[in-house]
């Protein structure tokens, strides 16, 4: 093993040298030798100290569902139920002073064989100065700012996918915004414990 700052390290252990977890380094199989290297948290991963180092630890997420005529279970554990052919705001990132990327996604209904219940019709999602919109019975193809387009999509390089997975189309951030549709009567939303208490 090896021997950094008066703490022990495994054959193989990584750690990070500082407290924004901008230096990596790892204990060497060979010669007890440390090898550091500047590198950086995953989006999905926050630095958290651990004795005389740090670590990025995986943050936790937490996911809200739309599902059948249209029941909504919340990021908090409560279900509602809304029959009105109305949009609803589903998920926002509310704070002005906030340092989180802003997204915004909102359901659209529809009465669907008479006027006693409705279904998503459509699902929005906006982030990075894009609109996005999963209509009903799109497999492979969404709106990206009014234009149809044929999936898979990837904006800014990179830090916006749009793809298909499975039955469902799924719009992915660098943040860790994640939204899918399936087109008919599921549709969830999972973003990072990050945005916690600063969602509406």
């Amino acid at each position: 093993g090896c021997t950094s700052r008066g703490q022990f390290h495994r054959r193989g252990e990584v750690f990070w040298e500082d407290l924004n977890c901008t230096i990596k380094c790892r204990c060497l199989d060979f010669n007890n030798e440390i090898y550091c290297q500047e590198a950086s948290c995953s989006p999905y991963e926050v630095c958290e100290p651990k004795g005389k180092f740090f670590y990025c630890s995986t943050v936790e997420t937490s996911t809200c569902v739309v599902f059948g005529e249209p029941h909504y279970h919340t990021f908090d554990g409560f279900l509602f139920h809304f029959q009105g052919s109305c949009a609803y705001l589903l998920a926002r990132q509310c704070l002005q002073t906030s340092s989180l990327p802003f997204f915004s996604v909102e359901a659209k209904n529809e009465h669907r064989g008479g006027s006693a219940v409705s279904w998503v019709k459509e699902l929005s999602v906006e982030v990075n100065g894009y609109k996005i919109l999963i209509p009903k019975g799109s497999y492979g193809k969404v709106k990206v700012n009014d234009l149809l387009t044929s999936l898979p999509v990837t904006l800014d390089l990179g830090t916006v996918k749009i793809y298909q997975s499975g039955m469902s189309t799924a719009v992915e951030t660098d943040f860790g915004l994640l939204v899918t549709f399936d087109g008919q009567h599921y549709a969830s939303i999972s973003f990072p414990g990050s945005y916690i208490n600063s969602t509406c």
